[in-house]
């Protein structure tokens, strides 16, 4: 288990510098302001696995750095972040299922995490969790014990939104993943990106949810290592962890990914066309 302690103690130290006074020698009180940043806090599940497939302290490490790299505030483990943890956090990200605490006074303290508008993405068989009642309020969808599975195989993600900040000007993929089948998402789920599985048989394999101020994000795919890998889904992801925290959705990008993004969303590059104009501005205000 790697916990990024330091990281919590400089969020902590600027968290303090943003809600407290500073004393100086006329008693009048000077309240900082926070630096911008976002920070994430990255849930596994440890389980056993076969060769190729994610486990949970790889996950751990591996999405850590990405996300360190990309200038995020990041702490992660293979644990469910504690009450002061949660406190200090803008975006949760859960990989592997039976992540959410079972006892209530932990619930309570998730609970007012999303409420603040703290933000969620859900990655693979995070979405599945046969016993919670709450996953449908977070996620948008049940997962059903007698029609929900996984199907495994070479996936073409398309059909990507080309109005949301989240997939705005990705290209289609191919991943050998394990997509979910048999899942309803309720009237407020947005889906933005769809697998075609070896049969043709279409299914969502990312969707986003708003409710009140708080933002989810769900991405079905990454049970294989090399899923991981692919720019795309680094993109996406990125892309998603910023729009969950309120950020503008560029926040964590590198440069030739912002520059990329912005030429998509360009009004230019759909001869100045009204969806184009709304794409452009979801891009730069972190969207909806």
């Amino acid at each position: 288990m790697r916990l990024m302690n330091g990281i919590f103690l400089r969020r902590a130290a600027f968290s303090l510098c943003a809600a407290g006074c500073l004393a100086t020698g006329s008693g009048i009180a000077l309240q900082a302001a926070e630096p911008p940043m976002v920070c994430v806090f990255i849930s596994a599940k440890q389980k056993k696995v076969a060769d190729g497939v994610l486990d949970a302290q790889k996950i751990v490490n591996d999405f850590w750095q990405i996300m360190v790299n990309r200038g995020a505030v990041t702490s992660a483990g293979i644990v469910f972040p504690t009450p002061v943890q949660l406190a200090t956090q803008d975006v949760l990200v859960w990989y592997g299922d039976k992540l959410i605490p079972s006892d209530s006074l932990r619930r309570d303290f998730l609970r007012s995490f999303f409420l603040r508008g703290g933000g969620l993405v859900i990655v693979h068989n995070a979405v599945q969790d046969p016993g919670l009642k709450e996953i449908k309020e977070w996620t948008g969808t049940p997962w059903q014990a007698k029609t929900s599975a996984w199907v495994q195989g070479k996936i073409r993600v398309e059909r990507l939104d080309p109005k949301h900040p989240i997939t705005c000007g990705v290209k289609p993929f191919t991943a050998d993943d394990a997509a979910a089948v048999g899942l309803e998402l309720d009237a407020a789920c947005r889906p933005l990106a769809w697998g075609r599985l070896e049969d043709g048989k279409e299914v969502p394999v990312l969707w986003t949810r708003e409710r009140m101020e708080q933002r989810t994000v769900v991405f079905t795919l990454g049970r294989r290592y090399a899923t991981w890998e692919q720019p795309q889904v680094q993109e996406m992801l990125a892309r998603a962890i910023a729009w969950a925290a309120h950020k503008p959705v560029d926040f964590l990008l590198f440069s030739e990914e912002k520059a990329r993004l912005k030429a998509a969303a360009s009004p230019e590059k759909a001869g100045g066309s009204a969806d184009a104009k709304k794409a452009s501005a979801a891009a730069a205000q972190g969207g909806k």
